[in-house]
């Protein structure tokens, strides 16, 4: 492919402010509505599902993947000798999650050839290890998995995470 490709424009004003009876933006920050022309916002889709701005994203990775495929073996080069600097098995120090007082602790490991955390929870009366949430099992036939919002009720009794297997964040 020898030229990046040009969405098409389509003129649009996109509102902030009080807009149709809601409100679009930061309330402190906005004491009057304002336009901004958005000759693009048409590429937002959802749904993921237009098929227009499907073929533009694979027009651009092939565009991306033409430019950069010189560099192949430089690429490879860079990422052995990143891993060369990065431990593949480790585990974060124990640390409290509310108050230090608990009996409990909780810490992060990563194993080599694992592409995710195990994330796990230490007693430190017995000195058992309980795993909370193996993301590598979570992520098993995924594309990706992403986890946010990690954490523990006051009473230590329940343990949440939100997950994002599409990259849509949602």
């Amino acid at each position: 492919m020898t030229s990046y490709p040009i969405p098409k424009k389509v003129p649009l004003q996109v509102w902030f402010g009080n807009v149709q009876d809601r409100f679009r933006g930061d309330p402190d920050t906005l004491s009057e509505p304002f336009s901004y022309p958005d000759d693009y916002f048409w590429l937002r889709d959802d749904s993921r599902t237009n098929q227009e701005i499907i073929e533009i994203i694979n027009q651009e990775n092939l565009y991306t993947k033409s430019i950069l495929e010189p560099y192949g073996d430089l690429q490879t080069q860079l990422y052995s000798e990143l891993l060369s600097y990065m431990e593949e098995d480790y585990t974060t120090f124990p640390t409290c999650e509310y108050s230090c007082k608990s009996p409990y602790k909780y810490f992060k490991k990563f194993t080599s050839g694992s592409g995710y955390y195990i994330y796990t929870q230490l007693d430190t009366r017995t000195g058992l290890n309980k795993i909370l949430l193996d993301v590598n099992e979570l992520a098993k036939d995924k594309l990706q998995c992403n986890i946010t919002s990690l954490s523990h009720s006051f009473d230590e009794r329940y343990f949440s995470y939100c997950v994002d297997f599409d990259g849509s964040e949602k």
